[in-house]
Order: structure tokens, then C-alpha cells, then sequence
């Protein structure tokens, strides 16, 4: 069987603990594109950190970023395909977290929104530019 696609997930596999990517697997993600292999990230971030860096890396494929919830063309940033919950199943699951005072974020768009601010809860985000 050949390999036709590799989908990477970020914190962990494709980046190390400095949520940097070592110069191995950038090196492993040209020689994979170089054999003609797709090569893409699937992550649970938001759209925006994805595509930062699979740009970097002159990936060759869609990124599908918020947990498979958003895939976009990765150089016309335009979605391929997005699926959203509905507006009274996010205001039901916030208020939950609310009760019991659960630290979360959600996105729209390429946007975080937090009930407050606590940069220890965002550090895969820091080497993230824009």
C-alpha cells in the first residue's frame, strides 16, 4: 500500500515542547512532499495557528484545524468545509462550564474568546506570529 496522505497533529507530534518544529520533521515533511506525498496538519486549533505553520513548512495540501470542524484551502484561506454548533448548544455547554468554574476557550473564526485571561492557558500559542 502507498502512502498518499500524512495529516500531523501539532503539540506533541509536529512540534516540541517550545511549540517549535524541529528541523527533523521539517526535513521528514519535504522529503515526504518530494516523494509526492500529501502532507497536511489536523489539530485542534483554531484555523489561524494551522495554517501558520503548514505555511512554514510549504505544505502542499487543506489544513483541518478545530478538531476536524474547519478545513480551508491553504492558500486562499477560503473554507472547504465547516460545522458548527448551534447557538443555544454553545450558550447550554458555556453556561455549564461557567457552574463549574472550567477554565475554556472557543473560537469563531480566528478569533479565542475566554471568559478571562491566563496566559499559562495559552502556551502553544505563543510561537504562533499574527
Amino acid at each position: 500500500m502507498t502512502i498518499k496522505l500524512i495529516a500531523l497533529d501539532m503539540d506533541g507530534t509536529l512540534l516540541n515542547r517550545q511549540k517549535l518544529v524541529p528541523e527533523k520533521n521539517a526535513l521528514a515533511i519535504k522529503k515526504a512532499m518530494d516523494k509526492g506525498i500529501y502532507v497536511t496538519i489536523a489539530t485542534g486549533r483554531m484555523p489561524a495557528s494551522a495554517s501558520y505553520f503548514a505555511k512554514q513548512l510549504n505544505m502542499n495540501c487543506p489544513v483541518v484545524s478545530c478538531n476536524g470542524g474547519v478545513v480551508k484551502d491553504l492558500n486562499t484561506g477560503k473554507s472547504i468545509y465547516e460545522a458548527h454548533f448551534s447557538k443555544d448548544t454553545i450558550t447550554e455547554l458555556i453556561s455549564i462550564c461557567y457552574q463549574k468554574n472550567w477554565y475554556i476557550r472557543w473560537y469563531i473564526g480566528d478569533t479565542i474568546y475566554v471568559r478571562y485571561v491566563d496566559m499559562d492557558m495559552f502556551p502553544a500559542y505563543k510561537t504562533t506570529k499574527g
